[in-house]
């Protein structure tokens, strides 16, 4: 049998890191939002990555749910196994409660800006539905550049005030605990940050792909967010709900609902480019427009006819002098997303 390694938490650290330790392997959560004791589920299912590449089984020093239990048992240990091509994780605890994590019945839209969320928010805003709060969480998307996670929160927090509403944020080292590309494991950081959040019971959850995409061959080889949904649920604790938002329509269509948003004009952040977003001037656009997908967005924008209106978004005089040179870029793209672009562009005669 593995041997197991032990998962406790710790005090809150003098710079206001919250830790769990794991022998000489730490995982860190802080921000404001966080709770004053995070629960120890904020931090299992990145144990559970590190156990599994370790070859090593998991104990957890402090009580869970036996719905917790059952479901990082059979659902995420078999799939960390199947997905990451590690170890199957066997579970224990010191104790094993029925008691339900009992949180107040607040909502938060996890929001970056982009296409997907600004579709999220539009979704949620048809219906009658305005989040409590915005979260945004650093966890790996911008490696260990604070810098320009500062400047794209500015833009985000930008849409929070014009809406009247909080930006709550948490920022972690998990991507420095278990180093991984971002797109195979954002769905483990991200959400496992936002079990952390206090006051609130409702994640709602952005959707990369349509609901008929979704594909545990596709998220092997393109990356987490073709299968989010059952990775979501399979440690998510009892009394914390997330809301999967966006899979009725693909980037396409999501992109020509965002394009009449008019908080996405001069707002919508969905550059790459991480070298362009550290060194980027205050008049200089958003997105560097060249990165994949930057030009994907930019071939829907144009689709939907809404281009002229995101200015400050994107350097449009540069797009409509360079779009062969651009469309060359993205038809080297193996993504199903940028193939689809490609072909949508071709058939519209953009190129």
């Amino acid at each position: 049998m593995n041997q197991f390694m032990h998962l406790a938490a710790v005090l809150a650290s003098n710079s206001g890191w919250h830790v769990a330790k794991m022998g000489d392997i730490e995982l860190a959560i802080r921000g404001s939002v966080v709770r004053k004791t995070p629960p120890i589920s904020a931090f299992i299912p990145m144990a559970v990555l590190i156990a599994s590449r370790l070859n090593r089984d998991l104990h957890i020093e402090g009580a869970i749910s036996s719905t917790l239990l059952a479901k990082l048992s059979c659902e995420l240990s078999p799939f960390v196994e199947r997905y990451f091509g590690g170890h199957r994780v066997a579970i224990t605890a010191d104790k094993i409660s029925s008691e339900i994590d009992v949180r107040p019945g607040k909502s938060a839209l996890m929001f970056s800006a982009g296409i997907d969320s600004f579709y999220s928010l539009h979704l949620l805003r048809s219906i009658g539905i305005t989040p409590d709060a915005f979260l945004n969480v650093h966890a790996g998307a911008h490696d260990d550049n604070l810098e320009t996670w500062n400047v794209r929160l500015n833009n985000v927090n930008a849409v929070a005030t014009a809406l009247g509403i909080p930006l709550l944020t948490i920022e972690t080292n998990f991507h420095r605990a278990y180093k991984e590309a971002h797109v195979r494991c954002h769905t483990f950081r991200n959400i496992s940050a936002a079990i952390a959040a206090s006051e609130v019971s409702t994640i709602y959850y952005s959707a990369a792909h349509e609901v008929t995409d979704l594909s545990f061959d596709a998220a092997k080889r393109y990356g987490l967010d073709f299968i989010d949904p059952a990775i979501i649920r399979s440690f998510l604790p009892t009394g914390l709900e997330t809301i999967y938002l966006g899979w009725d329509a693909n980037r396409i269509k999501r992109t020509a609902e965002v394009s009449k948003m008019p908080l996405a004009f001069e707002h919508l952040d969905v550059c790459t480019n991480q070298k362009y977003q550290a060194n980027r001037g205050p008049c200089d656009p958003i997105n560097c427009g060249k990165c994949t997908k930057c030009i994907r967005t930019l071939i829907a924008l144009e689709l939907s006819g809404g281009l002229d209106n995101f200015g400050k978004a994107f350097d449009i005089v540069w797009w409509h002098k360079s779009k062969l040179e651009a469309a060359e870029r993205l038809s080297a793209s193996p993504h199903p997303i940028d193939i689809n672009a490609v072909e949508v562009a071709k058939s519209a005669k953009i190129f």
